[in-house]
């Protein structure tokens, strides 16, 4: 049970750092001095998005090759240091940087977390059900 709990956490958190700065542009945009309605606004999400997807790649088969919990211990701890740094980042352009690198490493609990509860659950039916309460929580992570 604490195997599915951790899971669907690691998941939540690192979905839900997809939309973090969703709601704060008009403060994001006076921090730093971007026009509210500039496109440029738009890189913090799309930034993340393409290290999320892009890491997958390398993250999946890394944890084949080094273990599941090094890499996923690893790659959390490395995303909140990450988004730590997002908070206090002194300028725009470093605040890109830190955003893409945070979604880089918060994919990982998607990548790796199926093959932890295919490889914990041997019964099909309790693998269903916790398979079916991550992919849940992975969706409504950036809702």
């Amino acid at each position: 049970m604490h195997i599915i709990v951790t899971g669907i956490v690691c998941a939540f958190s690192g979905t839900m750092g997809s939309s973090l700065p969703s709601n704060a542009t008009s403060s994001i945009s006076s921090a730093f001095t971007v026009p509210l309605g500039s496109t440029y606004l738009v890189l913090l999400n799309s930034l993340f998005m393409v290290g999320f997807a892009i890491s997958p790649l390398f993250l999946g088969p890394l944890s084949e090759t080094l273990g599941r919990r090094p890499v996923l211990v690893g790659a959390l701890t490395l995303y909140a240091l990450l988004t730590m740094c997002c908070a206090l980042s002194p300028t725009y352009d470093v605040l890109l940087v830190f955003r893409a690198l945070a979604g880089m490493t918060a994919t990982c609990a998607n990548a790796v977390v199926p093959g932890v509860l295919a490889d914990t659950f041997h019964d099909p039916r309790i693998r269903g059900r916790a398979m079916s309460s991550f992919l849940l929580s992975s969706a409504m992570g950036c809702v």
